[in-house]
């Protein structure tokens, strides 16, 4: 799924926060967020079954430092790699984003 704000702007920070935890051990999986097609540099969120405890924990992804400048008419998305299947827990995503002025 793609998203177009409308604007042009920055995304600044990305992070989870944990809305229902996971309790199974040994899961993950890796968030990035892309403009278009090209990912983000920086930006990488590690989420595991540690990590995803306890309700309220906020996970940051790493800081985005480049290629993260968008236009009002450019998407941008999610992307999710080594993944493994977590079964329970949920997440709200939080991005944060800058516009650029003209």
């Amino acid at each position: 799924t793609t998203y177009v704000p409308g604007f042009a702007g920055k995304l600044e920070k990305f992070s989870a926060a944990v809305s229902a935890p996971a309790t199974t051990a040994s899961k993950l999986s890796t968030l990035n967020l892309e403009i278009l097609t090209v990912d983000l540099t920086g930006g990488s969120l590690a989420l595991t079954s540690a990590n995803m405890t306890p309700l309220g924990a906020v996970v940051n992804a790493t800081a985005i430092t480049a290629l993260n400048s968008f236009t009002a008419t450019d998407s941008f998305s999610i992307e999710a790699a080594s993944t493994t299947a977590f079964i329970e827990g949920e997440i709200n995503l939080i991005i944060v984003g800058s516009v650029l002025s003209a």
